[in-house]
C-alpha cells in the first residue's frame, strides 16, 4: 500500500508510545539564556572569528595564521537566516553557550516551503519579476546576523544556490526545482547565477565594514546545494526529458564533444559538461568576485568525487533514517541491520588530501533515539579527522524561541538532543577523540570511476571507498580505521594487508581504543566514547554498569525503552578526579522526547517505522523529555564530590547526594524526580600535602 500524507492524516489515531506509561515525563525546555557556567562551551571559541585571517585549505584541513580550524556547525533554514537583531544576537549566544562556530545560512535564495507546509520569504523582493533584487530588509537582517556571529566567535558558510526556481515570468524555461540539469547548459541561467552571487557576496555590510567576499569570518562559500549532471540523470532520470531549449543545447554540446574527442562517449561527455559549470562557478567567485575563503561545490553523492576534489573541499549529508512521505523510522542507530549505518555510506567517501566536510546531519524526529546521532557521528568524524561537521537544522522559522518540534529536522525544541551540544563541542571541536592511526585509502582512477558508470548504470553510488574497491572492502573499516578514496590515483584499487576484514564481528573497536561499537544481540548493543575529556554511553544496558578509563563507571535504570545516552565532560579538561585534580563535570541523560500528545501509527510491514502526518498532528507544547535512573562511579574520596541538579539555564537549582562505594569511591545517583536532563557534579583537588 502506498502511504501519503492525506492517508497518514487520516490514520493517525494511536498515541505514542514515546513517553506512555510509568516513566517520568517533563518539559525541559532549554533556555535561551546563556550563563557562563557548567553547560557553556564558549571557552573553546577564539572571537572574533577572522582575527587570524581567512580559513585556507591545506591538505585535509582548514587552517589560518593561528594553526588548524575545524568546524562544529549548526544550519540555518529559510526563515531562520532573517531574524530581527535581538534574535539574532540571542542566537549567536546560545550557539557559542554549545560551542557551535560555524553556521551554515541555507536554503534562503528563494521563498521558502517546505514538505509539512513551512513557508516563509527568502532574499529576493517578492512579486517582482525578473526576481532579481535583493530585498534591503532582509539583507540588513542576514549582515546583523553575520556580524553578531562574527563578534562571538562564529564564523558563517554562505550556501549560494538551493531552490531559487526560475520560470517564464524570469524569460526563462522552467524544468522544475531549482532549475536543476538546465543550469549545466544554459548561458542565460548560468549569468543569473554569478548576478546574484555578486550582489550578495560584493555588498557592503554596514555592520563589519566588509562585504560577505572580504570577511574572514565567512568561512566558506557553497555554490550549489544538491545538485549535479550526473546524478540529474542517474538518481533523477530527467535529463532526456528536458524540454527545449535545453534539449538542443545538450545535443550540441554532445556534439561538439563527439568532433573534438572522436568518441561518442555519452558518460564521458556528461563528466566533462558537470566539470565545466563546477569550475567556472570557482573561477568566477576567486577571480571576478575576490571570495578569498575556500569554495565548495556540491555534495560528493551528486557529482564526481574528482571533479569535487578540483575546489577547495569535498562534502557529503548524512542522514539516519530520513523521512518520506510521512513515514519515519523509530529505533535507535545501533539496533540497525549493519554496525556503524549512520556514518557508511558517506563516511567512507574522504578525498586523500582534501578537506573532508558533512554539512547536513541528522536523526529526524520522531525518532525518540536522536540524542545518540550527534555524539556518534562527531566522534568517528573526529576519529576519521573530519574537518567540519554540522548539525542539520537548528530551525526554518523565524520563531527564535519554539516550545514545541514543528519539522523533522528542527533541533531548537528539542532539547534532549540539545542537551547532548556540549559533549559534541568536546568531542569533536575541543579534539577529546584522537584522530585514527592508520588510514586505508582506496584508489579510484578517474577512467575506472567512468567505466563503472557505464556498466552500472542508474541508481549508482557515485562515492565511497566501497564502490572504489568493488565492494571487496568491508564497510564497517570506517569504525578500526581512517578511510578515504585517492583521486589521483592511475592504477586501479587492489586489496592488500591494510584492508582489514572487519564484517561480520560483534564488537568494533577504533584503532586508538577510545571508540567501541558493540554489535551483540538486538536489545544488548551499546556504543562508548572513552576519552580523557569526555564518557559517552548509548545503549541498551539494562542495569549493567559500564567502565570507562579512569575509574568511572555507568549504570544505567529502567527506562521506556530500555535504552539511554549518557555523556560525562570535565569542562575544564581536567579529568575525573582520580588524579587528585579538581574537576567540574556535566553530566547529560537522556531516554527520548516528543511533543505532548505526538501520535504516530506504525506501518504495516515495516518493522521500526511510524507513520507521522501533517502539521496538526504532530502534538502540542511542551516538548516532554523523559528522565533517566542513573549511577555514576568516580575515583574521588567522597568528601571531595558535590552534585546539583540543573535548571534548564545551567543553574544549581537541587542538591543531590554523594554516597560511599564499597571501595572508598563516590557513588553518584540521579533519578527523574529531580525533573532535568543536566548535573553537575564539582570535585575538589586533593591538598598538594596529601597527594605527595
Amino acid at each position: 500500500m502506498r502511504y501519503t500524507r492525506r492517508v497518514a492524516f487520516c490514520l493517525i489515531v494511536a498515541l505514542s508510545r514515546s513517553l506512555a506509561g510509568a516513566f517520568e515525563s517533563f518539559p525541559f525546555p532549554v533556555s535561551h539564556e546563556s550563563p557562563d557556567n557548567v553547560v557553556s562551551m564558549r571557552g573553546l571559541l577564539d572571537a572574533p572569528a577572522g582575527k587570524y585571517g581567512f580559513l585556507r585549505s591545506e591538505g585535509e584541513h582548514f587552517v589560518h595564521s593561528n594553526g588548524t580550524v575545524r568546524l562544529n556547525g549548526i544550519n540555518l533554514t529559510g526563515p531562520a537566516v532573517f531574524p530581527a537583531h535581538d534574535e539574532a544576537d540571542a542566537l549567536a549566544d546560545r550557539f557559542a553557550r554549545f560551542g557551535f562556530n560555524c553556521v551554515r545560512l541555507h536554503f534562503f535564495d528563494c521563498a521558502y516551503s517546505n514538505a509539512i507546509g513551512i513557508t516563509g520569504h527568502g532574499i529576493f523582493v517578492e512579486n517582482e519579476f525578473p526576481r532579481r533584487k535583493l530585498d534591503p530588509e532582509r539583507v540588513d537582517r542576514l549582515h546583523y546576523l553575520v556580524a553578531s556571529l562574527k563578534k562571538r566567535g562564529i564564523y558563517t558558510d554562505v550556501n549560494l544556490r538551493v531552490g531559487r526556481t526560475l520560470d517564464e515570468r524570469d524569460g526563462v524555461v522552467p524544468t522544475g526545482f531549482a532549475n536543476r540539469g538546465a543550469n549545466f547548459l544554459d548561458p542565460k541561467l548560468r549569468a543569473f547565477e554569478k548576478e546574484y552571487a555578486r550582489d550578495l557576496l560584493t555588498r557592503k555590510n554596514a555592520y563589519t565594514g566588509l562585504s560577505l567576499a572580504e570577511d574572514p569570518a565567512v568561512a566558506l562559500v557553497e555554490i550549489y546545494n544538491e545538485n549535479g549532471l550526473l546524478s540529474y540523470h542517474y538518481y533523477e532520470n530527467k535529463l532526456e526529458k528536458l524540454p527545449e531549449p535545453y534539449r538542443s543545447q545538450l545535443a550540441e554540446s554532445r556534439r561538439r564533444y563527439r568532433a573534438r574527442t572522436g568518441r561518442d562517449d555519452f558518460v564521458g561527455h556528461l563528466i566533462e559538461l558537470d566539470r565545466a559549470y563546477w569550475i567556472d562557478m570557482r573561477d568566477y567567485l576567486r577571480n571576478e568576485l575576490a571570495v578569498k575563503c575556500p569554495v565548495v561545490g556540491t555534495v560528493l553523492e551528486f557529482s564526481l568525487p574528482h571533479t569535487q576534489a578540483e575546489l577547495d573541499a569535498v562534502d557529503i549529508h548524512l542522514y539516519w533514517e530520513h523521512p518520506e512521505n510521512g513515514v519515519a523510522w523509530w529505533r535507535s542507530v545501533l539496533d540497525a541491520k549493519f554496525p556503524g549505518c549512520c556514518i557508511i555510506g558517506g563516511g567512507d567517501a574522504r578525498v586523500k588530501g582534501k578537506p573532508f566536510l558533512v554539512t547536513e546531519s541528522n536523526n529526524p524526529y520522531p525518532s525518540p533515539y536522536g540524542s545518540e546521532y550527534q555524539p556518534i557521528l562527531h566522534a568517528y568524524g573526529a576519529f576519521q579527522d573530519w574537518a567540519g561537521v554540522f548539525a542539520y537544522t537548528w530551525n526554518c522559522t523565524t520563531n527564535a524561541e519554539p516550545q514545541s518540534m514543528e519539522f523533522y529536522f528542527s533541533y531548537a525544541p528539542r532539547t534532549d538532543c540539545v542537551a547532548h551540544f556540549p559533549a559534541v563541542a568536546a568531542l569533536f571541536l575541543r579534539g577529546d577523540v584522537t584522530r585514527c592511526r592508520r588510514r586505508v585509502d582506496v584508489n579510484l582512477p578517474k577512467d575506472v570511476f567512468a567505466e563503472n558508470l557505464r556498466k552500472l548504470g542508474r541508481k549508482v553510488r557515485l562515492q565511497g571507498a566501497a564502490v572504489a574497491s568493488d565492494r571487496t572492502l568491508d564497510e564497517t573499516l570506517v569504525l578500526v580505521h581512517g578511510v578515504g578514496v585517492d583521486v589521483t590515483a592511475t592504477v586501479p584499487a587492489a586489496a592488500d594487508a591494510t584492508w582489514e576484514k572487519t564484517a561480520g564481528r560483534d564488537r568494533y573497536d577504533s584503532d586508538t581504543g577510545e571508540l567501541s561499537w558493540s554489535a551483540g544481540a538486538p536489545g544488548t548493543r551499546r556504543f562508548t566514547a572513552d576519552t580523557s575529556g569526555t564518557k559517552f554511553l548509548s545503549g541498551f544496558a539494562k542495569g549493567e554498569r559500564v567502565s570507562f578509563a579512569d575509574g568511572v563507571s555507568l549504570a544505567v535504570g529502567e527506562t521506556s525503552r530500555g535504552w539511554a545516552a549518557v555523556s560525562l565532560v570535565s569542562h575544564d579538561d581536567t579529568g575525573f578526579g582520580a588524579d587528585g585534580r579538581a574537576a567540574r563535570l556535566l553530566l547529560t541523560a537522556t531516554a527520548g522526547g516528543a511533543n505532548t500528545g505526538l501520535r504516530t501509527e506504525p506501518v504495516p510491514g515495516k518493522e521500526g517505522r511510524r507513520l507521522l502526518g501533517l502539521k496538526g498532528e504532530w502534538g502540542t507544547a511542551p516538548y516532554l523529555v523523559e528522565g533517566v535512573p542513573l549511577s555514576v562511579t568516580l575515583k574521588a574520596e567522597p568528601a571531595r564530590v558535590r552534585c546539583w541538579a540543573l535548571d534548564p539555564t545551567g543553574a544549581r537549582k537541587r542538591a543531590v547526594s554523594v554516597s560511599a562505594s564499597p571501595d572508598g569511591t563516590s557513588l553518584v545517583r540521579v533519578d527523574p524526580s529531580f525533573r532535568t536532563l543536566w548535573y553537575e557534579i564539582e570535585i575538589a583537588r586533593i591538598p598538594s600535602s596529601r597527594s605527595k
